[in-house]
């Protein structure tokens, strides 16, 4: 019986982190193919990645292959892409090797999920939809939460290699779509607490209290991702090097919104959330910086006065 090869597709911020932990995986399991096969767009990351793990014998080899080389001999593909159309590119590959299981990690709108399924079925390739949370820090500790959405089947064979990269793994059930609602509820309560966080500070600092205190308070009533934000924000952490981007927040929030609109929900504070972001994103230009999402922030503060 050939051994299983594992591949990934889009190297970026979390992609890296994800294919440094499956090399890993790789090189502990030798059930499967001893190299792992990545793939960006820009050629000159992948081609970094691979070198930067190529002289450590914690990990597996890595090569760095086209969507069509993946699709004829990788058994599982991972899917790290940004946007829903690089997706629906990748998931029509021609000649997909029989029995392939395709796997997104990606935030990606449920209506192109479901599409995506039909056409994965269609040309005999199993889905299964498994969008992370967690910022790119997290991908390399192998310290995400996936979700996971599919067949019985396809999630029994995908579990295990998940682990690799998760401290848990939530199974919504067979609909691949449920797990692109669940991600995109998860994204907005995220941004919900960023902007809670940043309201909190600016009113204390409006009545002559020092941030800090909020952000003291919260890391001992609300640890995790809320105290973790309002750090970032006292301290004005906005780089956009290790964090999520204005741009994807305005796409998360964005399908927020749209869900709601579309399911009849009402959703007020995802509409106030994008407008920051959208003033976020023109301080951003202004700045001739690259800011992270958390910087909605300066928008409650140019809101504020201060």
């Amino acid at each position: 019986m050939s051994k299983h090869t594992i591949a990934v597709l889009g190297i970026g911020n979390m992609g890296a982190g994800i294919s440094k932990n499956l090399a890993r995986f790789i090189k502990q399991n030798p059930t499967f193919h001893p190299e792992l096969l990545v793939y960006n767009r820009s050629p000159e990351k992948a081609q970094r990645f691979a070198q930067s793990i190529a002289n450590n014998d914690e990990y597996a080899k890595v090569s760095v292959s086209s969507p069509e080389y993946i699709a004829k001999n990788a058994n599982v593909i991972f899917s790290c892409l940004f946007d829903d159309h690089a997706l629906e590119i990748a998931s029509k590959a021609s000649s997909p090797k029989n029995g392939l299981l395709f796997v997104n990690t990606s935030t990606v709108y449920p209506a192109v999920i479901t599409t995506i399924n039909q056409q994965a079925s269609s040309a005999g390739i199993r889905f299964v939809n498994s969008p992370v949370f967690g910022r790119p820090d997290a991908a390399h500790a192998g310290k995400l939460v996936s979700t996971m959405a599919g067949s019985s089947e396809a999630k029994e064979e995908v579990k295990p290699i998940l682990e690799a990269y998760s401290r848990a793994v939530i199974d919504v059930g067979e609909d691949p779509k449920l797990s692109a609602v669940l991600k995109i509820i998860g994204n907005f309560t995220i941004a919900s607490t960023i902007e809670v966080s940043a309201e909190a500070q600016f009113l204390a600092e409006m009545n002559s209290l020092s941030s800090s205190a909020i952000s003291d308070l919260y890391s001992h009533l609300f640890p995790g991702i809320f105290a973790g934000y309002s750090a970032k924000i006292h301290k004005s952490l906005f780089s956009a090097e290790d964090g999520f981007s204005i741009d994807g927040g305005l796409k998360d929030v964005g399908f927020a919104r749209q869900l709601a609109n579309e399911s009849g929900s009402s959703l007020p504070l995802g509409n106030l959330i994008y407008d920051h972001l959208q003033t976020a994103k023109e301080l951003e230009a202004e700045s001739g910086e690259k800011w992270d999402w958390s910087s909605l922030a300066k928008s409650v503060q140019k809101e504020s006065g201060l």
